[in-house]
């Protein structure tokens, strides 16, 4: 393991090999403390929610990845305060994501998109989709991503391809859980207009669709 450079794990808490799991929450810790090399890891949870807290606290204490370039998170709750703490452990990141976090205690959201902006100097992307504090969801007013389809009208000319009356782009609204930044955008800039841009809302952080739709099992709509 000490020369491994990628990792990507997705971990079912539920499992009946975890039934014990005040012995296991400190095992993932220990795993990722024998990848000293690592440069890419993703990292995430299924079910249990309540319960990845106490599993992503020894990783948010104890795990220093020198090297780490790309960091995902997927459907993680955890005290805002640790996730402060990882976060700035690894500075010298590229590239972060975050996907369902729930973020508890009285460290914000807002305060680590503050210190990203701040202090992740090499950042080239960002990405933040569902982001729940304190089990109410996070809102961008005016900054969340758009989305588009591009279709194009059946026709037999060749000539016609020419012809823009022949192309149709369906432009949805802004995405309100979701802001992504790329490096021609200035990414530590662009972070600071989305901590001013953020807002929390009324709405639970519970999914607005039953388990086990085509969808996926956590979604929020519009």
């Amino acid at each position: 393991m000490a020369g491994l450079q990628r990792l990507e794990l997705l971990l079912d808490i539920s499992d009946e090999y975890f039934k014990n799991q005040t012995l296991w929450h400190f095992y993932l810790a220990a795993l990722l403390c024998t990848t000293p090399e690592l440069r890419k890891l993703k990292l995430g949870f299924c079910r249990d929610w309540e319960d990845i807290a106490h599993v992503f606290a020894p990783v948010a204490k104890t795990v220093h990845l020198p090297h780490l370039q790309d960091l995902e998170l997927q459907h993680i709750r955890c005290d805002g305060a640790a996730l402060y703490s990882f976060l700035f452990r690894h500075h010298g990141m590229t590239r972060f994501s975050l996907t369902n976090l729930q973020v508890t205690g009285s460290t914000s959201f807002a305060q680590i998109l503050g210190a990203l902006g701040d202090t992740f100097e090499h950042l080239t992307f960002f990405e933040c989709c569902q982001i729940a504090q304190n089990d109410f969801r996070l809102e961008f007013e005016t900054l969340g991503i758009v989305t588009w389809n591009e279709t194009w009208a059946p026709h037999g000319d060749p000539q016609a391809d020419k012809d823009l009356l022949n192309s149709f782009v369906s432009v949805r609204k802004p995405d309100k859980y979701t802001v992504r930044v790329e490096q021609w955008e200035g990414v530590q800039s662009r972070i600071k207009l989305f901590r001013e841009d953020l807002r929390l809302s009324s709405k639970s952080c519970e999914s607005d669709i039953p388990p086990g739709s085509i969808h996926g099992d956590y979604m929020w709509l519009p």
